[in-house]
């Protein structure tokens, strides 16, 4: 759907208007049947019992005989939602649900959205491990970054399905392919990189280490060192910065929102997850997610405009969710099936 509109005004009440006729961006998809009495014997009782009594006598059969194979639950407490801030669990909805929805259409993955209540970490941790077994996988969003880190860590340990603070990483992921391949249209060594960023102190730092593990050259905010820069990288795409990059004949201007940047690695990377039935994500595997988007685009093909490919082009969820698939073999995690 086409949202341009002449101003801001326009834009908020036709986002209202669109909101209150969807009721919702995700619903209940029923995959099976159910049209007759031996439909209903079969999605139902009795037809059920024997992948009851298969879990029952083995909880990993559930990932085989029901929809947690490829379900992952969006979690927000809306204390750190993008753009908004703390707004509450409530407020943060149709934020999730538009990822969910991002989720299903470019990634074919069944998300969930819920909003969680809790006074504690403590108390959101009970939260999320009370309905864990429902879901193959979770998106932490919206979460204020020390807590969600924390909730990343604790919950992956008591739930056994990955636990992933997305947009922590994702956009680094986004970005490192971006750094990649700019390398590759300078004609020059990644490692010689040079890159200008107009970032948050959290951002900053995940993308420098990132960077720095990939070997991916160096990482700077010192704007004295923007003349020297091969790729100018502005998550907010604000005039002013793309203006200043202008002036000082950065070769690369990569301007992307913080939505977009950590959508195009997203989907990819839990439908990987969820495809190689790890139990964790790996370091290793977010690497590979980054080398897998930059891959997409062919190397005759990178130009100045065409840094990073689209969200929605269908060889980014196939080579981000292949690489994770090829990491969890290679790295000899047992899954949970």
């Amino acid at each position: 759907m086409d949202f341009a509109m002449d101003n801001d005004l326009d834009m908020e009440l036709l986002s209202l208007k669109r909101h209150a006729e969807w009721k919702g961006k995700v619903g209940t998809e029923v995959k099976v049947p159910v049209k007759s009495g031996s439909d209903f014997n079969m999605a139902f009782v009795p037809g059920c019992i024997e992948p009851c009594l298969e879990i029952e006598y083995d909880e990993k059969a559930s990932f085989a005989y029901s929809g947690r194979c490829n379900k992952v639950a969006v979690i927000s407490d809306g204390s750190a939602v993008l753009n908004l801030g703390n707004i509450g669990p409530a407020a943060s909805l149709p934020y999730i649900e538009g990822k969910c929805a991002v989720f299903k259409a470019a990634a074919g993955v069944d998300a969930v959205p819920l909003c969680v209540t809790g006074e504690t970490t403590e108390k959101l941790i009970q939260s999320v491990e009370a309905f864990s077994k429902n879901f193959g996988a979770v998106s932490l969003t919206g979460i204020e970054k020390e807590k969600s880190l924390l909730l990343q860590k604790e919950l992956a340990e008591k739930c056994q399905i990955p636990v992933w603070a997305d947009e922590i990483d994702a956009f680094a992921i986004a970005i490192c392919a971006g750094i990649i391949n700019t390398a590759k249209f300078l004609n020059k060594d990644t490692s010689a990189m040079l890159t200008y960023v107009k970032l948050s102190d959290a951002d900053y730092e995940t993308l420098s280490m990132m960077a720095e593990e990939m070997n991916l050259g160096r990482i700077t905010r010192q704007q004295e060192e923007l003349v020297n820069a091969d790729l100018f990288v502005d998550l907010v795409t604000d005039i002013d910065g793309l203006n200043i990059a202008q002036k000082s004949n950065v070769p690369v201007v990569l301007g992307l929102s913080n939505q977009k940047a950590a959508m195009l690695a997203a989907p990819g990377v839990f439908k990987g997850l969820l495809d190689s039935k790890c139990k964790t994500i790996t370091k290793d595997m977010k690497e590979a997610a980054a080398r897998a988007l930059a891959s997409v685009i062919y190397d005759d093909e990178i130009c100045e405009d065409d840094i990073l490919p689209g969200i929605f082009e269908i060889e980014v969820i196939e080579a981000i969710s292949a690489a994770i698939v090829d990491v969890c073999g290679k790295d000899g995690m047992k899954g949970n099936v």
